[in-house]
């Protein structure tokens, strides 16, 4: 079974108080960066920043910190430890401060070496709302568990290091491998491509799994840093509360209706990045345009 996502999706947006305030929008920590992968979690930031978010932080070893503070004003830095690698000291910082977050972003960035590896084991999984992505993926890969109240984001070649599979073999069977990363990892999976696909771990009132699908398949956002651009969406939508399985859904409308719009812009391929993070405000307006 599977359903279309449709703009009446709209309604289930959180709902905006006049009096509200910046702590009451959404409190997000992106996990990410490492040398030469320093844009991913300002990506992610900015991504979620346009989505609503009222702070957004990333967390990152604190010899890389200075690079990702000039991506831009208005994403906060929690430098960790002092070099430019991650260790599984940082871990302990990190843990310390995880109440202050109302979601997290695991993975933009965080790079694959065995640094990261000592630093997301001694991390675990015992954490906020999280969005995993990217290299994160990376080592849930070699290092399965069953995580709670998370989504993952990962594109076909993730998918199938996860599913200990190929890429050919996700390509050709989309909904039944996004259903089986949501059996395997009890997460929320969000399998990217064309007309990604959705799935939780459970099964409705049938016993069927049912798989949601994005109406969009924009060339332009195949471009590196739109996954993570997504999962700052999505961990933007889940710091407001929203169920992972429904910010999951809302990220993944809002983010390919914004690779639309800017494929009208961009006829042939050429938009960068954060040009899909500029579109989320324009795109949100015809969203809530076409659900009216």
């Amino acid at each position: 079974t599977h359903h279309l996502l449709t703009p009446g999706l709209a309604a289930m947006l959180p709902g905006l108080d006049p009096s509200m305030h910046k702590g009451q929008a959404g409190r997000l920590l992106v996990v990410g960066g490492s040398p030469g992968l320093t844009g991913a979690p300002v990506l992610a930031a900015l991504g979620a920043l346009r989505a609503g978010a009222g702070l957004v932080t990333v967390a990152c070893p604190r010899g890389i910190e200075p690079v990702l503070k000039s991506g831009s004003p208005d994403v906060m830095t929690l430098p960790l430890g002092e070099g430019e690698a991650w260790s599984a000291a940082m871990a302990g910082e990190l843990r310390a401060r995880l109440d202050a977050y109302d979601a997290v972003v695991l993975g933009p960035g965080i790079g694959r070496g065995p640094d990261t590896a000592e630093f997301l084991a001694a991390l675990g999984t015992d954490l906020p709302p999280c969005a995993w992505d990217a290299d994160a993926l990376y080592w849930l890969a070699a290092n399965p568990r069953r995580l709670e109240s998370a989504v993952i984001t990962p594109h076909p070649g993730e998918a199938a290091r996860l599913l200990n599979g190929t890429i050919a073999q996700v390509e050709a069977d989309r909904l039944g491998c996004v259903r089986a990363l949501a059996a395997a990892t009890g997460a929320v999976a969000v399998l990217k491509g064309p007309a990604t696909a959705i799935a939780a771990s459970d099964a409705d009132e049938t016993g069927n799994v049912p798989v949601l699908l994005s109406p969009f398949a924009e060339p332009n956002l195949a471009v590196g840093g739109s996954g993570d651009v997504l999962a700052g969406v999505t961990g933007s939508l889940m710091a407001r509360a929203l169920s992972p399985l429904l910010a999951a859904c809302l990220g993944v409308y809002w983010h390919g209706l914004a690779g639309r719009l800017v494929s009208g812009e961009f006829p042939y391929r050429g938009n960068l990045a954060s040009e899909i993070v500029q579109a989320l405000p324009r795109a949100l307006t015809e969203w809530l345009d076409a659900d009216c």
